[in-house]
Formats: structure tokens, sequence, C-alpha cells
């Protein structure tokens, strides 16, 4: 299905505006937690100007967030009320990797252009 109902995975987010431009956001959206409904399910952690490793474990009952292999997020798949509406993760599914620019939530306050500048 579309999304949100296919699921989507975000295994590191980072939105310049934020208060603290340093952290990070791991995040599910399923058909029943999603952005349009402002309640995805996710937590943050704050980096730091070294390089990092953000890494997901995805298990048939749930699905772990880390950054430097300290786990920040573990998404579960509820026991004795999952359906794909919560639980879409165990279907095929695509891997996109991205830079998204803008959009609906780092796009809030709009894109600084001086950022690509070299």
């Amino acid at each position: 299905g579309g999304w949100p109902n296919s699921g989507e995975i975000d295994i590191m987010e980072n939105v310049g505006y934020e208060t603290n431009p340093r952290m990070i956001h791991g995040t599910i959206h399923t058909a029943a937690y999603n952005g349009m409904k402002n309640n995805q399910k996710g937590e943050s952690i704050e980096m730091t100007n070294d390089w990092h490793i953000y890494e997901i474990v995805w298990k048939e009952d749930s699905i772990q967030f880390a950054m430097d292999n300290v786990v920040y997020f573990v998404y579960e798949k509820q026991k004795s009320s999952s359906t794909s509406d919560t639980w879409p993760f165990d279907q095929k599914f695509h891997l996109l990797l991205n830079i998204a620019i803008g959009g609906n939530w780092g796009g809030i306050k709009g894109v600084d252009a001086e950022s690509f500048s070299t």
C-alpha cells in the first residue's frame, strides 16, 4: 500500500532549524502512527561534530535504533493487538536512501541556500 500504510523507518533525521541542531531523530510511521496524525513513534539523541554510525536492527518483533552502538529507541510489535496498521514491517519492503531537504517538517522555516555554497 501507499504511505503510511506500508510503513516507513527513518533511520536518521536531522532538522537544522531546531533549537538544538545536534538532535538526531529515529522514527517509525505506520497507518496508526504517522506524521499526518502527529503521533509517529520515535526518539531523539544528541550528536557531536564527529563522524557517526547510524543503524537499525530489524527483527521479527522489534526495530532497534542506535547511534555509535548506543540504542536510543526500540519500536516493538504489539503482541496482543498487532495488525498491519501498527506493524507493516513483516511484508516485502523497499529500501530508499535519500537526503531530503525541505518538506513538511524540515522545510517549515525554508531552506538555507548558503548551506550549499562551496
